[in-house]
């Protein structure tokens, strides 16, 4: 039965396996030369499945090959452009460029060219070092000693180009999980959009994110200072903006006649230098709101900035008469405590002309008492 069965199907058992039989004809034989121009006579247009070209296929019979070859999903035919997309359009993330050498390769300038090092040097995994680093050319070569390779660049002649002159591209040495040529330069420019949506992030923390994805580790000064470039570029140096104190406070006052504003600084430090303490404004415009008609109760609130200026940010609020907050005045301190809440109500009680404060009703939530003279 088994016999009969493999003879219908033209099989036959030979030395053990089972061997498909040769037709008696034998294989057709293949020309070398093909004609394919359109006047041929054997020419003849390519038959689908069941007999008919492309162009004659009706959708009924191409909804059935869809079925038949691909069931649940889609088919694309040979002839549609674009089938399948590749890995960069389906994620829709930027692949960055793998760094390649060569003898002649152009940089725009020498900024550029540097760059590219440092991106050669992660993506290897190697350790070099740029041992002559001038204005006008850049030798690199391996950190291990014995390796030859080697990479030299220079400004090209009559312009600012930097273009590549001496490259040894043998380097034989093992991949290293340190680069010292990563610094905090180059880190910046890499996670400053991860830095300014996260400005107060641990620096144990960025340090994780540049091993994960750059796979090297930096030391926890180089993750501070590429951390400081970002806050810095964005903020401003703080430290010389508070040296201009008097003169923002100088500008309030001109810009908005009947204003008040109070720099309070306390003793000078070790170097000579006046400490600031607190900034106090009310603004002219909020004085006369609030003396045309609000109600005569206020609430004192507080809270906490954070960013590289640290400190607390105390505010009066009242409502006026369309039922909606209002703020009065407000102040920057360094600390919230009573010393400074009593100071806040002292300049408010003096701006609002409340004199005994009779008339006037207090909302908080501070447990101690402010005391109002």
């Amino acid at each position: 039965m088994v016999v009969m069965c493999m003879k219908s199907l033209g099989i036959s058992s030979k030395r053990g396996g089972l061997f498909r039989e040769k037709k008696k004809n034998g294989r057709a034989s293949v020309s070398k030369e093909v004609p394919l121009t359109e006047g041929s006579p054997k020419s003849k247009p390519d038959l689908g499945y069941d007999g008919h070209t492309a162009a004659q296929q009706t959708p009924s019979q191409k909804k059935n090959l869809d079925d038949i070859f691909c069931g649940d999903e889609p088919y694309y035919g040979s002839s549609e452009a674009c089938s399948f997309e590749t890995d960069y359009e389906a994620d829709g993330e930027e692949v960055e460029q793998k760094i390649v050498w060569e003898l002649g390769l152009v940089f725009d300038n020498i900024d550029k060219f540097r760059e590219a090092v440092t991106k050669y040097a992660i993506q290897e995994k190697k350790q070099i070092e740029k041992y002559v680093n001038g204005p006008g050319k850049v030798r690199v070569k391996c950190s291990k000693e014995g390796c030859k390779w080697l990479l030299f660049a220079s400004v090209y002649e009559n312009s600012n180009n930097f273009m590549v002159k001496t490259y040894y591209p043998i380097n034989k040495c093992g991949e290293t999980n340190k680069n010292y040529i990563c610094n905090s330069k180059y880190l910046a420019k890499r996670f400053r959009d991860r830095i300014i949506e996260h400005p107060n992030i641990r620096i144990f923390k960025f340090q994780e994110t540049i091993k994960k994805e750059l796979g090297i580790h930096v030391g926890m000064t180089t993750a501070r200072r590429a951390r400081a470039k970002v806050l810095t570029e964005i903020m401003g140096d703080h430290i010389a903006k508070f040296k201009r104190i008097y003169d923002y406070r100088d500008e309030v006052l001109r810009t908005n006649p009947d204003s008040t504003c109070v720099v309070k600084v306390g003793e000078r430090d070790a170097d000579g230098k006046l400490v600031f303490l607190s900034f106090y404004v009310y603004f002219d415009a909020l004085k006369k709101v609030f003396l045309s008609g609000c109600r005569r109760c206020v609430g004192l609130d507080g809270c906490f900035l954070k960013g590289i200026c640290k400190g607390q940010l105390l505010v009066v609020v009242c409502k006026y008469g369309n039922n909606q907050m209002l703020p009065i005045p407000w102040v920057v301190v360094e600390y919230e405590n009573i010393t400074t809440w009593s100071w806040f109500v002292k300049c408010v009680q003096h701006d609002l002309q409340l004199g005994d404060s009779t008339n006037l009703t207090l909302i908080s939530d501070i447990q101690k008492v402010i005391s109002i003279p």
